[in-house]
């Protein structure tokens, strides 16, 4: 996360960036719409989908909280971080259940087909 960050400074054009888990692949595109939406109308520079009483992926952090995560030392656990700062975040309520994330192989194999 951190080099995708620091590359994207390097960049005046990058507003934003999406961080998604590639354990969970099938991201609606409605649910990044949605995030784009209300981060731009948001003072919390954090959006992220709540999918039913729990959040998931993916996180839509604008470009005004990145040095936050750039200077953070150690391993940078995204969830955890977020849960400790609160102010950062806003969530936005999407009304399906999460998208399914893939365990094992078998996942993959019944997601793919």
């Amino acid at each position: 996360l951190r080099a995708a960050l620091d590359y994207l400074t390097h960049s005046a054009d990058a507003q934003a960036a999406v961080v998604l888990s590639l354990r969970t692949p099938e991201i609606a595109p409605e649910v990044l719409r949605r995030l784009a939406a209300a981060s731009a109308d948001a003072v919390a520079p954090v959006a992220v989908p709540k999918y039913r009483y729990a959040r998931s992926s993916p996180v839509l952090l604008r470009r005004e909280i990145w040095p936050r995560f750039l200077g953070a030392e150690g391993d940078l656990d995204l969830e955890h971080l977020l849960l400790a700062h609160p102010q950062w975040v806003i969530e936005v309520r999407v009304d399906h259940p999460p998208p399914r994330r893939i365990a094992v192989a078998g996942d993959l194999l019944e997601l793919s087909g």
